[in-house]
């Protein structure tokens, strides 16, 4: 065993050094090649080059520590530390949770397309016009809002609502949508069209009011 035991100290690309002369099975001790800290790590790794995926991703074994393994995703270059069992996976991709279900290279990809409170949501990307002001942090738009967005050849104001006419939340064609500059005009206008019993609107109540006020005052007169 003696005789296959490592005792030259090893110089990584990376500027880390593996310091076999002073190991300690199964421990050796490791120095970063970028702030020079050092680390006791396990003995047993044989892969000490940080390795590159076909993504971008990278799996920094060269600041192993035990079975913790530093991966940078690929996507949007988040760094977290991972099981080197995992890294090891024939399907290991590198890629963090948030990228690995976004975009086309997704396993749960549905062609950018996803359904949340009977609404139809579409993935768009920084390159649309509508990105900034109307995508949420996962960089989905409500279709109907995009639909009418891009009718108007303007982003729609986080207060404006656009109503489905026949009722049909996932009917998202132009002539199916109509605009309100709120959610008072939407409701007024739901209101007058489906009135509830006993209904009535803002218009009639005041003009109702200022009819008694005057029959009061005239009554003290």
């Amino acid at each position: 065993m003696g005789a296959h035991k490592r005792t030259e100290d090893e110089y990584l690309t990376s500027g880390s050094i593996i310091c076999w002369s002073r190991r300690e099975d199964p421990y050796v001790v490791v120095i970063c090649g970028s702030c020079g800290q050092e680390r006791v790590i396990l003995s047993n790794n044989t892969n000490w080059e940080d390795e590159a995926l076909p993504n971008g991703s990278i799996i920094f074994w060269s600041r192993r520590e035990g079975y913790k393994v530093l991966v940078q995703c690929g996507r949007c270059g988040k760094e977290r530390i991972t099981h080197a069992s995992g890294v090891r996976a024939e399907k290991f991709t590198g890629l963090c949770h948030k990228c690995l279900h976004t975009g086309p290279g997704s396993p749960t990809w549905r062609g950018g397309r996803v359904m949340k409170s009977g609404y139809v949501y579409v993935r768009v990307y920084p390159d649309n016009p509508f990105f900034e002001s109307m995508a949420n942090k996962l960089g989905y738009v409500a279709e109907h809002r995009l639909v009418m967005a891009e009718h108007l050849g303007r982003p729609l104001k986080p207060t404006e609502i656009v109503h489905h006419k026949n009722g049909v939340k996932t009917d998202n064609r132009i002539e199916n949508l109509q605009l309100f500059v709120s959610l008072e005009e939407h409701g007024k206008a739901l209101q007058e069209r489906h009135p509830h019993p006993g209904y009535e609107s803002v218009e009639k109540l005041t003009q109702a009011f200022f009819e008694r006020l005057k029959s009061l005052l005239g009554s003290d007169e």
